[in-house]
């Protein structure tokens, strides 16, 4: 199950550029709930090359200054969410995530306006940003908020994933330092990482024949319905 979760969760990345850790965590947790712990940590190894790249490929972009306070923000709150991952059941981690995906399904629906970077609105989102990540990885809300304050597509892409860069390192150390890595989700990441290439190279291909806003909104109903799935199975 988990090779078909890295295709899907790559393919949507190559089809619309978000939401690849969401459809990940959800295709698997519902299909093992055995698996709620230790899902997030092998997602974050097995989306830091591709958060590399992305980084690099879009460095000229990049702005420094906007992303600074942002990283000790998401930094600060994924400690609290890493505890909080390894101290709280299975159960109630899969109904937590699908409050969270119902949220962030809704919150990229609706609100898209542009907002101001320095706002303490957004210094919350962006400490509960980091909360997410360190319980289940998802960076959904980061990109809601780097969509409220980027001039551009490539500008929003460069921010994020640089933000990524940092989370993803910052959250495997505690991850490791917690014993939460091992060599068994080492060696399912490094089988895994071909088949989401494949993924997404194949919805890079179908996103030419696939227009932005029908891939979102399919994406969106697929994050909803898995949501509502999570909460009340």
């Amino acid at each position: 199950m988990i090779y078909l979760a890295g295709f899907l969760a790559y393919f949507i990345k190559g089809l619309c550029g978000f939401a690849n850790t969401l459809v990940f965590q959800s295709v698997l947790r519902i299909s093992d709930t055995s698996l709620s712990m230790n899902i997030t940590p092998l997602e974050c190894l097995l989306s830091w090359p591709f958060n590399l790249l992305m980084t690099w490929h879009k460095r000229a972009y990049l702005k420094l200054k906007r992303v600074a306070g942002l990283i000790v923000l998401v930094l600060g709150g994924a400690v609290i969410g890493v505890f909080l991952l390894k101290n709280l059941h299975g159960a109630w981690l899969n109904r937590l995530f699908g409050i969270t995906v119902i949220a962030i399904a809704l919150d990229l629906l609706f609100l898209k306006k542009k907002s101001d970077p320095d706002s303490l609105l957004l210094k919350i989102i962006g400490f509960l940003s980091g909360i997410l990540c360190g319980l289940f990885g998802v960076g959904a809300f980061l990109a809601a908020y780097m969509n409220r304050v980027s001039d551009s597509s490539d500008e929003f892409k460069a921010n994020l994933s640089a933000v990524f860069i940092f989370e993803n390192s910052f959250r495997l150390l505690l991850y490791a330092l917690n014993g939460m890595l091992s060599t068994a989700i080492l060696k399912q990441v490094l089988f895994c990482l071909p088949v989401s290439l494949l993924g997404l190279y194949a919805g890079i291909k179908c996103s030419q024949f696939v227009s932005e806003k029908t891939a979102k909104i399919f994406v969106l109903i697929a994050l909803l319905v898995s949501g509502l799935y999570l909460l009340f199975v």
